[in-house]
């Protein structure tokens, strides 16, 4: 008898899940211009949408820097060019200052690309200079200096410094719309570098040439400098010793002079 009630229910449950069903169907049917309304603009923004998304294309490079605590006495003395303090000991954080340098930065500015330079191509690839222009700048016909002397920059070329280190850099409290990142894995030990812009070439062009310039930082420049203290080093030994021989030959005079002086009185009571 309960089976019979079962199978009764769950019929009726069946029949009322087909109509209610066929209700919805006729609900469409019946307002079917609003659902195609429906339809349209969400077609419309989904195409508008696809229409205005740039492709952008992304360089990474992934890099491990060793034998740093050798290098710490050299880089020491060289990490004051680039603008970072020298105090307390390295550390693998330094490496990403490093990179982030304004020095480094005019060096990626100015490396040659399409017969240009990478600070015009960005100017041109994102519209630069109709973003800049204002009322009080007019950057119109601006283009970045093939040769930068941070000593004879112009005013234009200050600020223009000032928004690509933005641009690339982002700032201390927010870097997550900046072209480019360093980032250090602490578990590994692995640098990830890498760019993303609106143009394959610039991304590779950035990339490589930010490493480059970090890779001859710890690679040459340090050794470079080491080496010249080292010659420092070996100047004030080689006076040290010329000094100290110098001295040791004055006693020696010294010296010989108080055994003439001696002889002579000897000789002379010898007389008496």
């Amino acid at each position: 008898m309960s089976n019979t009630n079962y199978n009764q229910n769950d019929e009726v449950s069946l029949k009322d899940l087909i109509t209610r069903i066929k209700d919805f169907f006729n609900e469409v049917i019946k307002y079917w211009w609003i659902v195609s309304a429906f339809c349209l603009v969400t077609t419309a923004g989904f195409l508008y949408n696809h229409s205005q998304h740039e492709t952008e294309y992304v360089a990474k490079l992934r890099f491990v820097v060793e034998g740093q605590s050798s290098q710490a006495g050299g880089l020491r003395s060289l990490l004051g060019t680039f603008g970072i303090k020298r105090d307390g000991g390295l550390n693998p954080y330094k490496i990403i200052n490093v990179g982030r340098s304004t020095d480094i930065l005019i060096k990626v500015l100015n490396k040659s690309t399409k017969g240009s330079i990478v600070a015009n191509e960005i100017i041109e690839t994102y519209n630069l200079r109709e973003e800049w222009t204002n009322k009080e700048n007019d950057f119109t016909n601006y283009s970045f200096p093939n040769t930068l002397n941070l000593d004879a920059m112009s005013l234009d070329d200050k600020k223009v410094l000032r928004n690509f280190y933005s641009m690339l850099w982002g700032t201390e409290k927010n870097r997550d719309d900046c072209l480019s990142t360093i980032e250090l894995d602490e578990n590994t030990g692995i640098y990830l570098l890498q760019t993303k812009s609106l143009s394959e070439e610039l991304s590779l062009d950035i990339t490589n040439e930010i490493y480059d310039n970090i890779t001859y930082f710890f690679e040459t420049a340090v050794f470079e400098n080491q080496l010249k203290s080292a010659k420092i080093l070996e100047l004030k030994a080689d006076s040290i010793k010329q000094l100290r021989e110098s001295k040791v030959m004055e006693l020696a005079r010294i010296g010989d002079s108080s055994r003439g002086l001696f002889t002579q009185m000897g000789k002379s009571k010898q007389t008496l």
